[in-house]
């Protein structure tokens, strides 16, 4: 399989588990708020990761339909990375026993450490996938064997 089929399935998961967080947020609102159980108000870190919070579905969302797109793609691709990025610091943050509730209203993952692996790994899908689409080996565009064979001719006339 080529490196541009690979990202392609992985632009079109990614944006998968995305869309899913997102719309089970936006079902259930009040689900997937964890920030009062992991800081205090009083903490630095309550107001930014409140907004974080808040803004969560409607940037998943963004991402997703850049990365199914592929208008903006390097930027969606760096911005599913960076997300990824504050939920590993969520699943750190996120007190033993306490559930996260990531899909919303389709749940979480359960324990600390299930969230943790799973937060971790679609970091590192993202930083794959960042990878590939910065390196040009993903175009915006749904990858064909046709593409392949006419830029082969158009080399060879």
């Amino acid at each position: 399989m080529k490196s541009r089929h690979i990202a392609f399935a992985l632009r079109i998961a990614v944006a998968g588990v995305l869309t899913a967080a997102a719309v089970g947020k936006l079902l259930d609102p009040t689900s997937g708020l964890v920030t009062p159980r992991i800081v205090s108000p009083e903490h630095v870190l309550h107001a930014p990761l409140s907004a974080i919070e808040t803004m969560a579905p409607y940037l998943e969302l963004l991402i997703a339909g850049s990365l199914l797109t592929g208008f903006g793609l390097t930027a969606g691709a760096l911005a599913a990375t960076a997300l990824s990025l504050v939920f590993v610091t969520y699943a750190m943050l996120l007190p033993d026993g306490e559930r996260c509730h990531c899909f919303g209203a389709f749940g979480g993952f359960g324990t600390r450490s299930a969230h943790l692996v799973v937060t971790v790994t679609l970091f590192v899908i993202n930083c794959l996938l960042t990878r590939l689409i910065c390196s040009g080996e993903s175009s915006s565009t749904i990858p064909t064997s046709e593409s392949k064979d006419v830029a082969h001719a158009t080399n060879m006339a």
